[in-house]
């Protein structure tokens, strides 16, 4: 299954988003690893640029030059948990609650650039109440996506919380 790349929501609205993003699993768990693809391009790639939330230079995770340069220059919001294939795909492994966010990735080809964008929903570890993580907790997480004030203001509820005592702090 894929995630498309969502059209016009985000802090960057006013990008033209034309370079789908899917990823891989569907729904990552806590201390797992995902994949986050762009479509092939047609073009030669001369750089790939990912940033998390928004495009801001603090926001910027790295940028790669393919082979036959093959370089990667890290950023300001690299945590040294990511990677980068040679088809411009990011890796990023021990994901966490605090990974949810919009990744955002620019690439320049020889003739154009490209700008998509996907939201990582992560799926927390929860053994006894399977139940509230996947019928509570994920429907909740995906509504609230939209109103969150940045990456760093997610809240989710502990395991076993009952829905109604579940608010924000």
């Amino acid at each position: 299954m894929v995630f498309p790349a969502w059209q016009g929501v985000g802090l960057d609205a006013d990008q033209n988003f034309t370079l789908l993003i899917t990823v891989q699993p569907w729904f990552p768990q806590v201390g797992g690893e995902v994949l986050l693809i762009p479509e092939e391009s047609k073009e030669k790639v001369d750089t790939c640029s990912w940033f998390r939330w928004d495009t801001a230079e603090k926001n910027q995770i790295l940028v790669y030059q393919p082979p036959p340069v093959k370089d990667v220059q890290y950023k300001a919001s690299y945590t040294g948990r990511e990677s980068v294939n040679t088809d411009c795909s990011l890796q990023i492994k021990n994901i966490s609650v605090s990974d949810i966010t919009y990744y955002i990735m620019q690439r320049n080809t020889t003739k154009e650039s490209e700008v998509g964008q996907i939201f990582l929903v992560v799926i927390g570890k929860c053994f006894t109440c399977p139940f509230l993580t996947y019928t509570i907790f994920l429907p909740l997480l995906i509504s609230l996506y939209r109103h969150a004030p940045g990456p760093s203001q997610w809240w989710h509820p502990p395991c076993g919380t009952p829905f109604h005592q579940m608010s924000r702090k």
